[in-house]
C-alpha cells in the first residue's frame, strides 16, 4: 500500500496488525516492528515528522527485543524513513 501511496489505508492496516499482534501475544512480536515501520515511513510520507519518529522508535525497540531470527523488511525501511 505504501508503494502504491495508499497511505491512509496503509495506516489503518497497519494499526489492524497491531491490534491483531497485540492480542496474540509474545509470539507475535516481530509484526510490531513490522506494523510499526509501516506507520513510521506513512506518518512519514504525510509531512508528520513527530508521528513518524514515534513510531519508528517503537519499531526500533520491537527490534532490539527480538530474536533476530525473524526480518521485517517493511518494518527496516519504516525506521530508516522515519
Amino acid at each position: 500500500l505504501l508503494r502504491l501511496g495508499a497511505l491512509d489505508e496503509a495506516i489503518e492496516q497497519a494499526r489492524h496488525a497491531l491490534q491483531l499482534a497485540e492480542e496474540g501475544g509474545p509470539a507475535e512480536r516481530h509484526v510490531q516492528g513490522g506494523a510499526q515501520g509501516v506507520l513510521a515511513s506513512a506518518w512519514s510520507r504525510k509531512g508528520d515528522a513527530a508521528r513518524a519518529l514515534a513510531a519508528a522508535e517503537t519499531a526500533l525497540g520491537a527490534a532490539q527485543r527480538s530474536s533476530g531470527t525473524g526480518y521485517n523488511f517493511s518494518g527496516t525501511i519504516g525506521v530508516a524513513e522515519g
